[in-house]
């Protein structure tokens, strides 16, 4: 799903989790080639989909959808040994905006209990959890303002 919101002259992009494909009916080509849906208007915010992943990575989006040096932001994405975005993906990010975001640095969760726990702390001499901590990014502007006010709370964190 992805979801364009207009508010007077302001445009926002919100990416989800659309993924690009090699088709021109599936996944960001299809969008970007049913121009009716967005009136070829630029957005000044992306949320940028899945995570950064380079699946998900569509150059048209950046070219046709958005505006020149727009702010994005992303969300980490830690399950077992995938870790999201990588550093293929925050790089491809970086050459279409310095004003990326992301709400927390990607870091493994290790939250354990029971067996697990008691072999972990056999195995090691200095075993912690990792407590992750989302932070925040929030974006404002007034209607008649050109360019958006940008607040980060730690752990987010410009790209």
């Amino acid at each position: 799903m992805v979801v364009w919101i207009t508010v007077a002259d302001t445009h926002i992009l919100l990416g989800a989790d659309l993924k690009a494909y090699a088709r021109a009916a599936r996944g960001w080509k299809a969008i970007l080639d049913e121009v009716g849906v967005w009136h070829g208007s630029r957005a000044s915010i992306f949320k940028i989909p899945h995570h950064g992943s380079m699946g998900s990575h569509e150059p048209r989006v950046w070219r046709e959808m958005l505006e020149p040096d727009p702010e994005a932001i992303l969300t980490p994405f830690v399950q077992g040994s995938t870790v999201l975005p990588t550093e293929d993906g925050v790089a491809a990010v970086k050459r279409y905006t310095s004003n990326a975001y992301i709400s927390s640095p990607p870091r493994p969760s290790l939250d354990v209990a029971g067996p697990v726990r008691q072999v972990l702390d056999q195995a090691t001499a200095d075993y912690q959890p990792i407590d992750i901590e989302p932070g925040r990014v929030r974006m404002r502007k007034p209607l008649t303002a050109a360019k958006w006010t940008v607040e980060v709370s730690p752990p987010a964190a410009k790209l």
